[in-house]
């Protein structure tokens, strides 16, 4: 409020306590008469936009709301002692709940997330494609030729498997002595 000035506070109480039914009338208590009715529509307008009129309203308000408060407050202890009033449900309900005692809603959401690796899957395919023959021209049209050469490197990069025949059930393996060898 300090920082309005004095037209500017008479504005801001005016409309802020009921004095006046809307900006335009506010206009009017504030002392900006003799405009018409159109000019004070606009002039109220550019009033309700300056900022310092707008924080000067809401400082106001609040503490004018803050003088009613305890008025509502026993309204509402009369509303909820009173079993019999047709809205005794609701303001028991609606004051459960902003104490934090209303009813909780709950979401489940499960989210599957599926990880592929696209890249091991071309070079596996790459790989069925050669074992079975299939033409250079017919792989570059398949992978490209960048994606074709990159493909290429890596299945030659790959660990060889070494295939081994595990022995009879029972049986004892031993390894070479690579000692016995060299005699």
């Amino acid at each position: 409020m300090l920082l309005c000035t004095e037209r500017e506070r008479v504005f801001v109480y005016a409309l802020a306590t009921g004095l006046a039914s809307n900006a335009s009338s506010a206009l009017r208590f504030a002392g900006f008469g003799g405009k018409s009715k159109k000019g004070l529509h606009v002039t109220a307008s550019k009033m309700m936009h300056r900022e310092r009129v707008v924080e000067a309203l809401q400082e106001v308000c609040r503490s004018h709301f803050f003088g009613i408060l305890p008025h509502a407050v026993s309204a509402a202890r009369a509303l909820v002692l009173d079993s019999k009033h047709r809205d005794h449900a609701k303001a028991v309900l609606s004051m459960l709940s902003r104490f934090g005692f209303g009813e909780r809603t709950q979401v489940d959401m499960n989210v599957e997330v599926k990880v592929e690796d696209h890249t091991k899957a071309a070079v596996e395919d790459l790989r069925r494609l050669k074992a079975i023959g299939v033409p250079r021209s017919e792989l570059l049209a398949t992978f490209g030729e960048i994606g074709l050469a990159r493909y290429e490197r890596l299945l030659a990069n790959e660990p060889k498997v070494i295939e081994h025949q595990p022995a009879p059930v029972g049986a004892v393996e031993t390894a070479p002595n690579p000692m016995e060898d060299e005699e």
